[in-house]
């Protein structure tokens, strides 16, 4: 890939900690060379407690805008100007877009999935689903499958406190569907169940069991618990 860097070359790119694992930089310039996007995009390595001044910095720099990563996609929300719809139903931001010096947060991890999801299972049964993981992603992906039609949405998450939380928004948000925590995941593969199950909508069932093992695929979890 030859890249020409000039006076107006803009800059975008993605904040995260840790972030010399992204795969990123590569996808977005690719796509900019292809498009002949007089642009630049680059990893920022962001901890915790640098992500205030990081985020002033879009502003101060004038950077197009930044992709949130783990572990910002919740923290970095006090610090934007405003929310638009997507990111505010998940309560997470993955996107963020300068707008002439006005910070707004998106969130494309919804969208994202729902429009992989239906490309590949177009006649998936959506009865019951189990989603894997309550942060930022999960939240996003969470309300986009309730918006998809799921009847039955179980939550599991290495955190009790965190799937609890997002059960309880997305029964606040659903009339229809039914939305319960299920056990809480272990990064063993081995799942526990909790002394408090969140119910809303649905009859009380024994809880399922769901086993992650070492090595496994989507593909295997999901044909497992069909």
């Amino acid at each position: 890939m030859s890249m020409k860097i000039s006076g107006k070359t803009r800059v975008a790119g993605v904040i995260g900690y840790p972030i010399a694992h992204t795969a990123s930089p590569a996808m977005h310039n690719a796509a900019y060379e292809h498009l002949n996007l007089d642009a630049i995009y680059v990893p920022f390595e962001v901890k915790p407690e640098q992500l205030g001044a990081a985020i002033e910095g879009i502003r101060t720099l004038g950077l197009m805008g930044v992709n949130v990563t783990i572990p910002h996609k919740e923290a970095v929300i006090p610090f934007l100007d405003r929310l638009d719809i997507s990111a505010q139903r998940a309560g997470a931001v993955n996107t963020i877009i300068n707008q002439n010096g006005q910070l707004i947060g998106h969130n494309t991890d919804g969208s994202g999935w729902s429009m992989g999801f239906k490309n590949t299972l177009p006649n998936a049964d959506l009865t019951k689903v189990v989603l894997l993981g309550a942060g930022g992603a999960g939240s996003a992906i969470a309300h986009a499958a309730l918006r998809m039609g799921v009847k039955q949405l179980v939550v599991v998450d290495t955190d009790p406190k965190r799937c609890e939380n997002l059960v309880a928004d997305l029964n606040g948000l659903s009339r229809t569907a039914g939305v319960r925590a299920g056990q809480r995941l272990k990064l063993t593969g081995e799942v526990e169940t909790p002394s408090k199950t969140s119910t809303k909508n649905v009859k009380e069932e024994t809880p399922e069991t769901y086993t992650v093992k070492s090595g496994d695929s989507l593909g295997n979890i999901a044909n497992r618990y069909h």
